[in-house]
């Protein structure tokens, strides 16, 4: 819902598997230049008290591990450092949102997004 994002991570590689769901990214797919597009960043599209069967996409994600990111989760830490954290603590669910929690870092005008992480073992990896 809104500006979240769903990653998932198969063992080997974290692999993004949405797209926030603001204005700002449904005019990114039709072309305007992306300075207008930025400009709609912060319009949520669906959210909860909004959100029907027609309005939320499904997507099928075959990982053994599924992470369900706030924008300021996602968006303030770095993919390396995400990355990192998902491969030292994929086996606990717990430790790696509070690992990804704990590392959302204030952007450079000082402004910390509130962050919020899910983590889901689907099954335990061979």
């Amino acid at each position: 819902m809104g500006d979240c994002d769903v990653f998932g991570w198969d063992g080997a590689r974290l692999r993004r598997y949405s797209t926030p769901q603001v204005m700002g990214e449904w005019v990114r797919q039709y072309g305007p230049p992306v300075e207008i597009a930025a400009r709609y960043d912060g319009w949520v599209r669906v959210s909860l008290h909004t959100a029907t069967v027609a309005t939320v996409g499904e997507v099928d994600i075959p990982d053994e591990v599924v992470l369900l990111l706030s924008d300021g989760a996602h968006g303030q830490v770095p993919a390396s450092v995400m990355e990192g954290l998902v491969r030292e603590h994929h086996d606990n669910p717990q430790a790696l949102a509070e690992a990804i929690v704990a590392a959302a870092q204030p952007d450079a005008a000082g402004y910390r997004d509130d962050a919020t992480a899910i983590v889901i073992r689907t099954r335990v990896a061979p």
